[in-house]
């Protein structure tokens, strides 16, 4: 479609957007554009599946926040990779704090080094805490331009999910013929076996996986 897209990390403002498709994969706008075309999808997520989905992802994952071992003395400036993207833009008091809980040691040393009641724990403590604060944070936007949707939906229903999207997005009929192709490549319900193996963010794409995982000694934090 000829579009231009970034991704977009940390608390950013998108008033001035730098490309036709923003994705804040890690971060919150703390502005939204004027244009009366702007038009954005929020997803949300159950937060229980978002510590169960962090916590298998975190303890293989290469990502290089996960796997640097901080050092015993702390730069002036701290960003990535020495803390994950959603601290770097946090205050020093944040991230010290986190990189104290750390004890030395990486992210996935940690979760790979405890039982999996503490590693989920950790992970709760820790990167579960902030993508859940920053999708909650959303909610402060309040925008009617803003379409926001349960990934737990969009998964069970995807293309009525995405033909809802291109309907808020306002594309043209040709869009979203290609944003519903796009969309099918991607429905993990049309993926086999061996292609949900290779995927490293996909663990079990059944619902509900935290009642596996989760105990009461989780649950009740």
């Amino acid at each position: 479609l000829g579009w231009s897209s970034e991704q977009v990390f940390g608390h950013r403002s998108a008033a001035a957007p730098p490309a036709d498709v923003i994705r804040f994969a890690h971060g919150i706008p703390t502005q939204l554009p004027h244009a009366p075309s702007f038009r954005a999808v929020h997803l949300i997520r159950d937060p229980r599946e978002v510590l169960v989905s962090g916590y298998l992802y975190h303890r293989h994952t290469a990502e290089a926040w996960c796997t640097h071992v901080p050092p015993t003395s702390l730069p002036d400036v701290i960003g990535y990779p020495l803390v994950p993207h959603e601290l770097a833009s946090r205050d020093r008091e944040s991230q010290v704090a986190y990189l104290r809980r750390l004890d030395e040691h990486s992210y996935q040393q940690r979760l790979l080094a405890s039982d999996a009641t503490t590693g989920l724990l950790f992970e709760l403590e820790n990167y579960a805490s902030l993508t859940i604060d920053e999708m909650a944070s959303w909610a402060t936007l309040r925008d009617e331009r803003v379409l926001t949707l349960r990934f737990e939906y969009v998964m069970a229903s995807h293309e009525e999910a995405f033909e809802r999207i291109a309907r808020h997005l306002r594309l043209r009929w040709y869009e979203r013929l290609v944003l519903a192709r796009i969309a099918r490549r991607h429905d993990l319900a049309r993926k086999t076996e061996r292609e949900l193996a290779s995927m490293e963010h996909v663990h079990q794409p059944e619902p509900d996986r935290w009642k596996l995982y989760l105990n009461g000694a989780v649950l009740d934090r």
